[in-house]
Formats: C-alpha cells, structure tokens, sequence
C-alpha cells in the first residue's frame, strides 16, 4: 500500500474546510429585497422608501418589485428565493403594517412575522412603522450579522436566477383633492339658517397635512318677519383654510381639525310695511374660522366628510328694518358642511 505525505493531507483537510464554511453562508446575506403592492397606496409607499433607505444605510443591498398578488408567506418565500436575497419585507395597501420574511437568530428556520402600526402622533407615522420593520430585521442577524462577501470558490459555481427588475418608484406624498357638497350658515343671533352648494379644492399629504381653498353660496333662506316686514338675506363667503387629519389604524375613518381666513358678502333686501319703501344693500366683512370634521375613505379615490365650523366676522354685519335690529351676521354664526369628494 501507498502512503500518502502528511503534507498532501493537511492540504487537502484543509480545502474541504473552506469549501464547508462557503457553503454555510446563507445566499445573499447582504442582500434584501422589498415587495410592493401594485395597487399600494401612498402611504404604503412611504413606508417602503424609509424602510428601503434605513437598510441602505445599514449596508445592506436593497431591491425594490411590485406584485399583483396579496402579501403572504408563500409571496415573500418566492420573491426572497427569486431575488437570492436574505429576506423580503412587504407593506399592507393601506400602509398600516408589514410582513418580514426571514430566518430567526442563531439557526432559526425562515419564518413570517407581522409589524402592526401603534397609535399615537409619532408611533403612527409610515417613518415610525419603517424603523419597527428594519429593528425586526436586524433583530435576525443579532448572532451572525451579514458577512461582507467572501473570496470567490475555487470552483465557478452556477449563476443565480437575475432578480426581478427594479420598478420605476416616484414619491406620491402629495396629493390633489376635489370636493362638492352643501352647506348651512346659521347665525347664532336672530337670523334663520341659510342654504346652499360649496365647492373645495385643495391638497393633502401623506404626514395628515392639508390645506383647502372653500367656496359656498349664494346661501339663501334666511328670512324673517318682523312688524309686518319680510326680510331676505342671500350671503357668499370664500376661505383658505390648513389643517391636519389623523387616520385611525387598519379603518377609512379619520378626523380633521382645519383653522381659516376669509370673506363674508352678504346682501339684505327688506319689504316693510307701509308706507316705508323696499330697500336693498350689501357688505362685506373679513371672516376667521376654526373647527373639525370627520372624513370617510372607502377607496383611494373617493371620500365622503362632514365638517363643522365657528365663524366669527369683523366687523360684524347687523340687518336692521326701520331702525330696528332683526339679527346680526358672524357674531359668531355656525357653518356646516357635507362633501363627496375625489383625490387625485
């Protein structure tokens, strides 16, 4: 028999070592790779840009694709197989959670975990539920971090499968909203309400941000009378209101709270009793507002809401017939509104 040079066998025992570590180093350890939605609405985006830019700053290489499918564990195991990646993250259409798709520390196998978003100002922001998801993530690799790459095998082995193309991503964080409705000013002295049709246009954000441009009138029906004397009162008022609106978890509710500056035109036409003659006149006042409101999403694209609002003038507007005061305008009155609206 031929013996073999204690040399040879070093070498060898050696070889058949590096090739083992190779081989137990998890694919694409260094490599994540981040499902969206197609139909994701802008705050799911949102999300997944903090989500994709906190990795990239931790080192890691990110990948963005968009599905049509519904986030799950099958979806993700996929996407992260397909992709040679480490792990996948996925984000609810609505923004309010996301999936993790990654082994657990130490030799844990692969496993999906859900991130829901905490109420509250900051814990319910798409920043806050990004950061909760990468702290998930790195919470994996707490025993064996991603290695940096290794030297290449002695042996070129296959290619990987290409990951999925990047898909073209723009911030969608602004957006245009239309609304139509009716409203009601009711003079909290003396006058009876007014109705008529409104019209908002404004912008949103993805932060709960908006501002408005609000438009109502001719406001009619506010009549009176008062010693024999019909009294008609036809008013227009235009506002530029800012405001914030905070959505609910996981619901289409959310409430807003807006504060405004304005005009008030109010026209009087009063038909006395004889022998006084009928006279008209009109006038405008500055107006400030500030009130709240409920709004209702059922879809990305349309909303229903209703608001309310105190409206005080100055100077405040007194009707008066024959020297004697039926009501006053703006001193405060109350304005009510309710809207259909679209956002763009």
């Amino acid at each position: 028999m031929r013996s073999v040079h204690p040399f040879v066998t070093v070498l060898a025992l050696r070889l058949a070592s590096a090739s083992d570590a190779w081989a137990a180093e998890p694919p694409g350890a260094g490599r994540i790779v981040l499902v969206e939605p197609a139909n994701a609405g802008p705050r799911a985006h949102e999300v997944l840009v903090r989500a994709r830019g906190e990795l990239t700053a931790a080192g890691f290489e990110v990948l963005l694709v968009t599905t049509g499918d519904a986030p799950g564990e099958t979806l993700l195991a996929t996407a992260s197989r397909d992709a040679n990646a480490y792990a996948a993250i996925s984000v609810s259409e609505g923004g309010m959670s996301t999936w993790v798709w990654a082994p657990g520390p130490g030799a844990a196998p692969a496993r999906l975990r859900a991130v829901e978003q905490r109420s509250g100002t900051d814990a319910g922001t798409p920043t806050a539920l990004a950061i909760r998801t990468v702290e998930l993530l790195r919470a994996s690799l707490e025993v064996a971090p991603p290695p940096a790459p290794p030297a290449p095998p002695l042996a070129a082995s296959p290619p990987a499968r290409p990951p999925a193309p990047l898909a073209p991503s723009e911030p969608r964080g602004l957006r245009v909203t239309l609304g139509f409705g009716l409203a009601s000013l009711v003079s909290l002295d003396g006058l009876a309400p007014s109705y008529g049709p409104e019209l908002r246009v404004g912008f949103a954000t993805a932060g709960g941000l908006f501002g408005r441009a609000h438009v109502a009138g001719p406001l009619l029906g506010q009549n009176r009378e008062a010693s024999g004397a019909h009294v008609e009162v036809r008013e227009e008022l235009g506002r530029l209101e800012v405001g914030y609106m905070h959505r609910f978890d996981a619901t289409p509710i959310g409430l807003s709270v807006a504060a405004g500056l304005g005009v008030l035109h109010a026209s009087v036409e009063g038909a006395p009793a004889p022998p006084l003659l009928p006279h008209e006149d009109d006038a405008w006042t500055g107006l400030g507002s500030l009130g709240g409101g409920l709004s209702v999403s059922p879809s990305e694209t349309f909303f229903l809401a209703v608001d309310a609002a105190v409206v005080v003038t100055a100077p405040r507007l007194r009707v008066a017939l024959g020297g004697e005061t039926v009501g006053t305008l703006g001193g405060p009155s109350v304005l009510l509104d309710a809207s259909l609206g679209l956002t763009f």
